[in-house]
């Protein structure tokens, strides 16, 4: 997997965020195969506590 991204304001995680699932298009930058995902609140509990 790539890296991960964590978006504080809609409290979601992307991950395998790595240049080769960013493919550049006519309409703009497409993301492919990327795995977005709500955290649980315990997880959501020990990102902001660190």
């Amino acid at each position: 997997m790539g890296t991960a991204w964590w978006h504080e304001n809609e409290e979601l995680v992307l991950v395998d965020a790595r240049k080769p699932n960013f493919k550049k298009t006519e309409f703009g930058i497409l993301p492919i195969d990327l795995i977005l995902a709500d955290l649980t609140p315990a997880i959501l509990n020990r990102i902001k506590d660190s």
